[in-house]
C-alpha cells in the first residue's frame, strides 16, 4: 500500500489546457474515484500519475517521494485500461503470466500466482482460452489479474467497464471493489458513471475542465456539493428559483410560497438564490407533515425507472421532479392535483449570479 499525490500539476496540449494548478492526494489502501464529464481532465491526471505523461509544472508523489520523472515501469504501478490491451497470442494464463515472467520469477510460483489470481477474478475454468474465445467481462477480469500479478503499490483503472454491457458492469464494479478492499491495495479509478462512482469509492474527485471542483466521500458528495457544477453533475436535482426574504431565520420566498432554509440565514434581504432539492426529497401527498410547507401539483409526466418513479410535476414554484417508490405511483394519474412537499431546512442554497451554464 501508498499514498499518492498531485502538488500543483498543470498540463498543456497546444492551446488546450488539460489541467490547471490540480492538487489531490489518495490514502494507502484507499480508493479514489476521479469524476468528471469527457475533457475534463481525469484521464490526463491518471496518465501523469502513470508516468505516460509529464505534467508542464507541479510533481507527483509516491509515499512522498517525487516520481514526476520516475519511468512508468519503474513506478511499482499497474494499469487497467478500457480497452483491455491482452496479448492476442497468449491464453488468459500466459497473459496473467506475463510480468512475473520478466520479473525471472520462478515457473513454480508463478503458476501457483496465477492460479490464485484467475480464481480470484472468478475465470480460473478460463486459463486456457485466448482473448478472441471470451467476453468483454472475461477479458476485463484477465487484464485485472495481469495488473494484480505484479503486486504493485497502486492499481489505476481507466474507465475499465464503460465497454461493457450493463448487468456484466455491476456485476464487475462489485468485484473490483471487493478484491480492492480485501488486498488492501491503494486504487485510483477513473469513470464517467456517476453511480459506478458513488456506489465503490472511499473518496470522490469530481473534474471540470482540468480542475477539481471538489473531493469528499460519496455521501458528501451527493448531500452537499460545494459547487454548481457537482450539484448539476452528480444526480438529478431541482432548481427552485427565490428570492430571500428574511436573512435572519433563512426566509426564502418562491412565486408567493415562503420557504425557511437556515443555510439562507445570513444573506441579504433581496438576493437572487436557488434552492436545490433531490428528487427523492419530493414527497407526494404529504400535507403538513412534521411543520412542511405543502403546495398543489399537478402530474404532467411519469417514467417508471426500476426502483422508483420519476413524476414530472407542474407547481406554482416551477416545475419539480419527484421519485416516487413503491405502489403510490400507481395511484397517481396525468393531470391529478396532488399536495407536494419538501424540507426545506435540509435544502442547499446557491446564489443566481454564481449558476454556471453548462451547455
Amino acid at each position: 500500500m501508498a499514498s499518492v499525490e498531485l502538488v500543483r500539476i498543470s498540463k498543456t496540449f497546444g492551446n488546450q489546457i488539460a489541467l490547471e494548478d490540480v492538487s489531490l492526494k489518495v490514502n494507502s489502501g484507499e480508493l479514489l474515484t476521479l469524476l468528471g464529464p469527457s475533457g475534463g481532465g481525469k484521464t490526463t491526471a491518471l496518465r501523469i500519475i502513470a508516468g505516460f505523461e509529464k505534467p508542464d509544472s507541479g510533481s507527483v508523489l509516491l509515499d512522498g517521494t517525487d516520481i514526476t520523472y520516475v519511468p512508468p515501469n519503474r513506478r511499482d504501478m499497474a494499469m487497467v485500461f478500457q480497452s483491455y490491451n491482452l496479448f492476442p497470442n497468449m491464453t488468459a494464463f500466459e497473459n496473467v503470466e506475463f510480468g512475473l515472467k520478466i520479473r525471472h520469477i520462478s515457473k513454480s510460483v508463478r503458476e501457483k500466482k496465477v492460479l490464485e489470481l484467475l480464481e480470484l477474478v472468478g475465470i480460473k475454468d478460463k486459463k486456457d482460452s485466448y482473448p478472441h474465445q471470451l467476453s468483454g467481462g472475461q477479458q476485463q477480469r484477465v487484464a485485472l489479474a495481469r495488473a494484480l500479478a505484479v503486486e504493485p503499490k497502486v492499481l489505476l483503472l481507466d474507465e475499465p467497464l464503460s465497454a461493457l454491457d450493463a448487468k456484466v458492469r455491476l456485476q464487475l464494479r462489485e468485484e473490483i471493489r471487493k478484491i480492492q478492499q480485501n488486498l488492501g491495495i491503494t486504487t485510483i479509478y477513473v469513470t464517467h458513471d456517476q453511480e459506478e462512482a458513488l456506489s465503490i469509492s472511499d473518496k470522490i474527485a469530481v473534474m471540470s475542465t482540468g480542475k477539481i471542483e471538489q473531493v469528499g466521500t460519496p455521501s458528501e458528495i451527493y448531500t452537499s456539493p460545494k459547487s454548481v457544477f457537482v450539484a448539476d453533475f452528480v444526480g438529478e436535482m431541482n432548481w427552485i428559483k427565490g428570492r430571500v426574504v428574511d436573512d435572519v431565520a433563512g426566509g426564502i420566498e418562491c412565486n408567493g410560497i415562503t420557504f425557511v432554509v437556515p443555510s439562507a440565514s445570513g444573506k441579504k434581504i433581496g438576493s437572487e438564490v436557488f434552492l436545490l432539492v433531490r428528487p427523492e426529497s419530493v414527497l407526494i401527498n404529504e400535507i403538513n407533515t412534521n411543520g412542511l410547507c405543502a403546495f398543489d401539483g399537478k402530474v404532467e409526466s411519469r417514467t417508471f425507472l426500476g426502483p422508483v418513479t420519476r413524476l414530472r410535476l407542474k407547481t406554482p414554484i416551477g416545475g419539480l421532479l419527484a421519485d416516487v417508490t413503491g405502489l403510490k405511483a400507481y395511484s397517481l394519474n396525468i393531470g391529478q392535483v396532488v399536495s407536494v412537499t419538501f424540507d426545506a431546512a435540509n435544502a442547499l442554497v446557491i446564489e443566481v449570479d454564481k449558476k454556471e451554464t453548462n451547455d
